[in-house]
């Protein structure tokens, strides 16, 4: 979820925070979780990044809101059998783990490189959000096995306004993976131009 209204980056930036409403983010939020539900019979997992992590922030100094704003509840997770875990935490399924980016406990503190940080500081296969931009780093282990840590793109405004026009290395992007009964895994992470891309041989996205 964005949670541009309460967003250090904006916090003193009235004129940006105009007619921005957490309502509004929650019912985008949810109409897109419902989209991804009816889309999908297997499990749904909702893996909370840095964004998410502004709202409890928020609501840690306003003790006042915690009944009444409640992202699992405003989001239905329950009614919609989507399964949460805790931020900073590890989502494991098969040989590829996934979280959004730990940047506490110093693995924050450089970033040009950061999918190597990633591959050192879990020495297992890790796909991960946070930078929105694609990058990737191969360690072998002693054993010979292969551990990737990957950088997804993301799916969000390129160029918001609290970037000030600077040069990035965002791009859309999404992430697909086949596993074998084993829990192997294949993966494939295309690019997104102007909304489209092709997967197997098919473009979507016109």
């Amino acid at each position: 979820m964005e949670f541009d209204m309460i967003s250090w980056w904006t916090q003193s930036d009235l004129l940006e925070k105009e007619r921005r409403r957490l309502a509004h983010d929650f019912d985008l939020a949810r109409q897109i979780l419902v989209k991804i539900c009816n889309f999908t019979s297997r499990r749904v997992v909702f893996i909370p990044g840095n964004h998410d992590f502004w709202l409890s922030q928020y609501i840690s100094q306003r003790p006042e809101l915690h009944e009444l704003i409640n992202q699992d509840k405003m989001l239905e997770f329950k009614k919609l059998g989507v399964e949460s875990v805790k931020y900073g935490e590890v989502f494991r399924f098969g040989k590829a783990a996934f979280t959004h980016y730990i940047a506490r406990r110093g693995a924050g503190k450089q970033t040009k490189y950061h999918s190597a940080i990633m591959a050192d500081y879990y020495g297992s296969s890790i796909f991960y959000g946070h930078f929105h931009s694609n990058q990737s780093f191969t360690r072998v282990t002693y054993d010979s096995k292969p551990n990737i840590a990957q950088a997804i793109g993301c799916l969000c405004e390129l160029n918001p306004a609290w970037l000030r026009n600077s040069p990035n290395a965002w791009v859309h992007q999404i992430l697909f993976m086949e596993f074998d009964k084993a829990g192997h895994f294949s993966w494939y992470a295309p690019i997104l131009i102007d909304g489209r891309f092709i997967y197997n041989g098919k473009e979507f996205g016109k």
